[in-house]
């Protein structure tokens, strides 16, 4: 945990250094690079996959599509060298299938015997900073570092399950909520294809700064452990003012710490299982 720490803190450092030495070099003022609105919307399909200690596979799985919206501002395909500037916002909604368990050991189900729809909505945004180099007319590299915080809601529903104890059937579910706040960096390199066109590629690291994660089970705060994770995008801009974009991010948590909590009338020990997450997408947007 420590040299995952001390490795992004380094990485950011660096990043910070490289912008600062090539603003400088190029004698510009960070905050004078003019900026473009866009609006951005597509879908992602989503995997959820959690992990105990005592089961050889995986506890909860969830995966399916879920939809997006963004807005912003950024300078990225008008800026020929220099100072890169780019904020974000953007709204997130889908259901996507669930399989699990209950954590009601008086049921007795077992694992990954409830199957439902967990719904999800979310909200991020984020502020990003980096410079261009160009390597010919054609060619170019850019480096960038981001600061943001996202939050979101996650609601299982199960389907209908029937209980022989009690001979009827009932429903399981769940509510958390979690909040994020996450540093980024990355490089790239783009292609201008003509004057009007370009494609870029960029890829790097998102580090959660902190994870807090609260479920309406047990009603404790959790903090799973933050794991250094990949992302990567490729953006067309078929035009100067239109733009295709896939894009993958990845997140991998560790195992939370134990906190005590009440299920029912009972005391338990509530954990955040080990946790990755993956998200595919394809967005379509414009400036204006």
């Amino acid at each position: 945990m420590k040299m995952t720490f001390c490795t992004a803190s380094a990485a950011a450092f660096a990043t910070a250094g490289v912008l600062i030495s090539g603003v400088a070099n190029a004698g510009e003022n960070p905050f004078s690079a003019a900026t473009r609105n866009y609006a951005s919307a597509g879908v992602e399909y989503f995997k959820w996959d959690e992990r105990v200690d005592n089961l050889n596979r995986k506890y909860v799985q969830e995966h399916g599509p879920r939809l997006k919206g963004n807005v912003g501002a950024n300078n990225y395909m008008d800026a020929r060298r220099g100072m890169l500037k780019g904020w974000e916002m953007s709204l997130m909604a889908g259901a996507v299938s669930y399989r699990g368990g209950a954590l009601d050991p008086k049921y007795n189900l077992p694992p990954g015997s409830l199957k439902g729809e967990t719904w999800y909505t979310g909200y991020s945004a984020d502020i990003t900073r980096g410079y261009r180099m160009r390597a010919s007319e054609t060619i170019s590299f850019d480096v960038k570092g981001a600061v943001g915080a996202q939050a979101w809601l996650r609601n299982i529903r199960s389907d209908d399950m029937y209980i022989a104890s009690e001979q009827r059937t009932r429903r399981f579910g769940a509510v958390e909520v979690s909040l994020q706040p996450y540093a980024k960096a990355g490089a790239g390199v783009n292609w201008q294809m003509t004057p009007a066109s370009q494609v870029s590629l960029e890829g790097g690291a998102l580090y959660p700064i902190q994870t807090w994660t609260h479920s309406n089970a047990g009603d404790v705060w959790l903090q799973p452990k933050s794991r250094l994770s990949p992302f990567a995008a490729l953006t067309w801009n078929v035009t100067r003012d239109v733009f295709v974009k896939a894009y993958y991010v990845h997140q991998k948590y560790g195992k939370s710490d134990s906190e005590r909590g009440m299920l029912g009338d009972k005391a338990m020990n509530f954990y955040q299982p080990a946790t990755t997450t993956s998200s595919v997408g394809m967005e379509i947007g414009f400036y204006y």
